[in-house]
């Protein structure tokens, strides 16, 4: 995992409501895209930080590999700071593990296919719970895609999600044909959006990203846990469009601190925490 990365995929999901006869069927489609935006030390572990507008994600989350066994981690929260094994890169066919702490998957079947025309093996697993779901990992890409299904005989409502890669940038190189965006800006926001800031905690400095589907006047303060003014990042108006801005903590002390982001309609306000 390189920082920039770039992955996009096609989501898709659909159901079938089995209650009405005869089984009526809806769908959705759209693109939605992963990046590595860098580096962060949490629990004494180098993770990346992936940002990611997929429906099915977080927005943004935190992975690293182990370079010793190859197993991918993710950082959680809840119920403590910790950690859950994702996948394991090493693994061979009939290969089992317990995926995200408590699904059960197996490394079902291993071909090595084209992926965007680059001949490279590719694992796929299947994860034994309800609902289920299958993915693929492909070396040299990463995963591929997924696909979670509900197709209980007892459900009323059977329902698929499937995502599958249509683009990547991997380490500045350009695979497939990036959609409905490109590789320099998130697709237009429609909504006003303030994200998580990475990394976090920081030591001394982090970025703050927002996006807004409108021009306004954006005003984005810092507070300290006692609802004091710290600082005064932005007040400009804005066209729509998504933003980051870089905020220092050099001379505060360590702790937790909040940033607010006010426009002409709308207000949120988020948690970071400075850590020397």
């Amino acid at each position: 995992m390189y920082n920039g990365d770039i992955h996009q995929f096609h989501y898709h999901y659909s159901y079938y409501n089995c209650q009405t006869s005869p089984p009526t069927l809806q769908t959705h489609s759209s693109y939605h895209i992963e990046e590595i935006l860098g580096d962060t030390i949490l629990n004494g572990f180098n993770y990346k930080i992936i940002e990611s507008d997929l429906p099915s994600e977080p927005y943004q989350y935190y992975l690293r590999i182990d370079t010793t066994t190859l197993n991918v981690y993710k950082y959680v929260e809840n119920p403590l700071p910790n950690e859950v094994l994702m996948d394991s890169l090493r693994a061979n066919l009939g290969d089992q593990f317990i995926r995200e702490g408590w699904m059960p998957t197996e490394c079902v079947e291993i071909d090595t296919p084209a992926i965007f025309e680059v001949p490279t093996i590719v694992k796929h697993f299947y994860s034994y719970f309800v609902p289920g779901s299958e993915y693929s990992l492909a070396y040299g890409f990463g995963r591929i895609n997924y696909l979670t299904f509900m197709d209980d005989g007892c459900y009323p409502i059977t329902q698929y999600h499937n995502r599958d890669l249509v683009y990547a940038k991997i380490n500045e190189k350009i695979y497939g044909t990036c959609l409905g965006t490109n590789d320099q800006q998130w697709m237009q926001p429609n909504h006003i959006e303030l994200y998580q800031n990475y990394p976090n905690p920081f030591n001394p400095s982090t970025t703050i990203r927002y996006s807004i589907p409108e021009r306004s006047l954006i005003k984005i303060y810092i507070y300290n846990t006692l609802g004091e003014e710290i600082k005064r990042l932005v007040i400009e108006e804005k066209f729509a469009g998504s933003y980051e801005v870089n905020f220092d903590g050099s001379d505060l002390s360590s702790g937790i601190y909040f940033y607010r982001l006010e426009s002409n309609k709308y207000s949120y306000t988020r948690k970071m925490i400075l850590l020397k």
